[in-house]
C-alpha cells in the first residue's frame, strides 16, 4: 500500500504539469498575438502616414490649373477683357494669341501681360485680338512660375466661353520653342503638364489694365452720331490701325452711314528725333494734329485725296489726334507717317567742332538763321554748338558758281567733297566767297558752322557767274588787221564791203589813197596781199573763223563765213588798186 500510495504520490505531479505548459503556450501565444496586432498597427499607421505625408505636399501648389476666360463678347476691331484664375501669387503672367491648335510657341502673338494678385487671379481689359483671316482664336496665358494656362477657344463675333472656364482638350497648341530670354529647359512638349520656368518673363509691348487715352502704341477711337464731333460717343474702341474704307457703310452699331464723325488719340513713342513727314487719305475731312499743333487741315467736304504735311518730333512719346467726319457717299481715312527730308538734313552738336553725340536732326528748309543769343532749339546750347547741314540740290547751268556765307561764328562749304571755301576756325561776322566750277545737274552740298561765342547767325547762298559778251576781248586781242586791211570796213560789218564795190570811179581821187595809208599800216602783211591779191580773203577766212569762237557768238560766225564770197568779188576791182598802190609810195 505503502508502495502503491508512493507510486500515486510520485505520478500526481505528472498531471498537474501537464497542466500548466498549455496555460503557459496560451499566455506566450496571446502575447505574440497581441504583438503581430501591435506591429501590424504600427506598420498601418506606418503607411498610412506617408500616404498622408505624400498627398498633404502638393497642397503648396496651386490647386487647379491656371486657366483664363473672356468676359463679354467678342466683336472684330474691338478690345477684350480677360480674367485668368490659378496662377501663383504676384507671378508675371503673360497672355498669347494662336492662329490654329497646331501652332507653336514661336508664332504665338503676345497681346498683354498682368501681374497676379495675392489670389492668383488677373484681371485684364482693352486687349486686341490680332486681325486674322480665320474667325477662331486660342488664347493662353503662361505663368513665370505655374506655367501654361488651358488654352481658350474664342470665336469672333460670338459670346465667349462662359465662367466655367472648360478647357478645349481636342487643342494640343505645342509650343516648340520658349522665348529667347527663357533659360535653357527642355520645352513643354504639351500644354496638359504644367512646366515651372524660371526665365525672366518679357514685357508686353501692348498697354494693359484699364482702357485709358494714355494707353501708348494704340488708337482710342470715339465714335459720333453727328458732324461736328459732338458728346457723348455712342461708343469707344481700341483700333489698331487708322486704316478703314467704309465705302457707304457704317463703321458700328449706333452709327449711321453718313453724317457721322470719329475723334482718335494716341500716344506714339518715336525712338529717334527726326522730321517726319505724315500722308493722309480722306474722304470726306479730317484734321492732324501733333501735340496740338495742326499739321494737315483738310477739314472740307471732298472726294478721296491724299495730302502730305512734316513736322520735326523729338525722341519720345507724343499724341497724335486725328478728327474725322463723313458727310454723305463713301468714307475712307487712312494715316501713315515716316522719316523724310525736303530741304537741309541739319545735325546739331553740343560743340563747336561737330564731336560728341548728335543731340538733334531736323529738317530746314533754307540755311538762313540769326540767333542772336539764343538756341537754335531747347536740346542745343546758346553757345559752342556746331551744324552739319547736307542736300543734294541741282544746278540748272554749267558754270562757275560763287558761294556766299554770311556767318558769325565760323563755316566751311563743300561740294561734291570739294571746298569751296573754309573758315571755320574763325570768330566774329564777316562775309565769305569761294567759286567753282560746277557742271548742270545734281551736286552735294555740305555746310558746316560753328558758333562760339555771343552772336549766332548764317546765311548761305550761291549764283552763277553770267559770262555775256565778256570774252569779248579776246577778239580785239587778236589783232588781224588783215581783214581790215583790205577792206578797211569789213572788219566792223559785212555790210561796208558793198561801198568799196561803189568807189570804183573814186579809186582815181587820192581819198582811196588816204585808205591806203592804212594799207602801209599793215605793210608787213602786204606780203601776203602781194602774191596772194585774190587769195588774201581766202587765207583770212581761216584766221577769221578762230576769232569768232572767242565771241562764243554763233551768228559771228555765220557772218565771217559769208564774207567771204563778197570779199572774193571785191577783189576784182582791188586788182587796180594796187596798180595805184604802187604809185602811193
Amino acid at each position: 500500500m505503502n508502495n502503491l500510495n508512493q507510486v500515486e504520490t510520485e505520478q500526481v505531479p505528472a498531471p498537474v504539469v501537464e497542466e500548466a505548459a498549455p496555460r503557459r503556450y496560451v499566455i506566450a501565444g496571446v502575447v505574440a498575438t497581441l504583438a503581430i496586432v501591435l506591429l501590424c498597427v504600427l506598420g498601418v499607421l506606418l503607411l498610412t502616414g506617408d500616404v498622408l505625408s505624400r498627398q498633404a505636399s502638393p497642397t503648396s501648389e496651386p490647386r487647379e490649373r491656371p486657366r483664363v476666360n473672356i468676359i463679354g463678347n467678342v466683336e472684330a476691331n474691338a478690345p477684350i477683357a480677360i480674367r485668368g484664375t490659378g496662377f501663383a501669387p504676384n507671378e508675371q503672367v503673360n497672355l498669347y494669341v494662336a492662329m490654329s491648335p497646331q501652332a507653336s510657341f514661336d508664332s504665338f502673338v503676345q497681346i498683354g501681360a498682368a501681374v497676379a494678385g495675392t489670389d492668383g487671379v488677373i484681371n485684364v481689359t482693352g486687349l486686341m485680338l490680332p486681325q486674322s483671316e480665320s474667325r477662331t482664336l486660342y488664347i493662353i496665358a503662361r505663368g513665370s512660375v505655374s506655367g501654361f494656362s488651358s488654352p481658350l477657344t474664342v470665336s469672333i463675333s460670338s459670346v465667349a466661353v462662359l465662367p466655367s472656364m472648360t478647357p478645349s482638350p481636342e487643342i494640343p497648341l505645342i509650343p516648340t520653342a520658349l522665348p529667347p530670354t527663357a533659360t535653357p529647359e527642355p520645352p513643354t512638349p504639351t500644354l496638359s503638364p504644367q512646366p515651372r520656368p524660371t526665365s525672366t518673363p518679357t514685357s508686353s509691348p501692348t498697354p494693359t489694365g484699364t482702357p485709358n487715352p494714355n494707353a501708348v502704341g494704340v488708337w482710342v477711337g470715339r465714335y459720333y452720331d453727328n458732324r461736328d464731333l459732338i458728346p457723348p460717343p455712342v461708343f469707344t474702341r481700341y483700333d489698331t490701325t487708322l486704316r478703314f474704307d467704309w465705302r457707304s457703310g457704317s463703321p458700328g452699331p449706333g452709327i449711321p452711314n453718313d453724317n457721322f464723325s470719329v475723334l482718335w488719340t494716341r500716344n506714339q513713342e518715336f525712338g529717334t528725333s527726326n522730321n517726319y513727314q505724315f500722308t493722309l487719305s480722306v474722304d470726306d475731312a479730317a484734321r492732324l494734329y501733333v501735340d496740338d499743333a495742326l499739321i494737315i487741315d483738310e477739314w472740307r467736304i471732298g472726294g478721296l485725296r491724299t495730302v502730305t504735311g512734316n513736322r520735326f518730333i523729338s525722341r519720345g512719346i507724343h499724341q497724335i489726334r486725328v478728327e474725322y467726319y463723313e458727310a454723305a457717299g463713301n468714307a475712307s481715312i487712312s494715316l501713315d507717317w515716316a522719316v523724310s527730308y525736303a530741304g537741309w538734313i541739319g545735325r546739331y552738336y553740343n560743340t563747336p567742332n561737330l564731336s560728341g553725340p548728335v543731340v538733334l536732326i531736323r529738317d530746314d528748309a533754307d540755311i538762313n538763321f540769326d540767333w542772336g543769343l539764343n538756341s537754335p532749339a531747347p536740346e542745343v546750347n546758346p553757345d559752342n554748338f556746331s551744324v552739319d547741314w547736307t542736300r543734294r540740290v541741282n544746278f540748272p547751268l554749267s558754270a562757275s558758281y560763287v558761294f556766299t556765307a554770311d556767318v558769325d561764328d565760323g563755316v566751311r562749304i563743300f561740294v561734291d567733297g570739294i571746298a569751296v571755301l573754309d573758315n571755320f576756325n574763325t570768330t566774329g561776322s564777316r562775309t565769305i566767297t569761294g567759286a567753282i566750277a560746277l557742271g548742270a545737274g545734281q551736286h552735294d552740298v555740305q555746310v558746316q558752322y560753328a558758333e562760339r561765342t555771343g552772336q549766332a547767325k548764317i546765311r548761305v547762298t550761291w549764283a552763277p557767274i553770267i559770262q555775256p559778251p565778256t570774252p569779248t576781248p579776246t577778239s580785239t586781242a587778236t589783232p588781224t588787221p588783215t581783214e581790215t586791211g583790205t577792206p578797211t570796213p569789213t572788219g566792223t560789218s559785212t555790210g561796208t564791203p558793198t561801198p568799196t564795190l561803189t568807189p570804183a570811179p573814186a579809186t582815181d581821187t587820192p581819198v582811196p589813197t588816204n585808205t591806203s595809208t592804212a594799207t602801209n599800216t599793215p605793210l608787213p602783211p602786204t606780203d601776203t596781199p602781194v602774191p596772194t591779191s585774190t587769195p588774201t580773203p581766202t587765207d583770212t577766212p581761216p584766221p577769221a573763223t578762230d576769232t569768232p569762237v572767242a565771241f562764243s557768238g554763233t551768228s559771228s560766225v555765220a557772218s565771217f563765213t559769208q564774207t567771204p564770197e563778197p570779199v572774193t568779188d571785191t577783189p576784182a576791182p582791188p586788182t587796180q588798186t594796187p596798180d595805184a598802190t604802187p604809185t602811193a609810195p
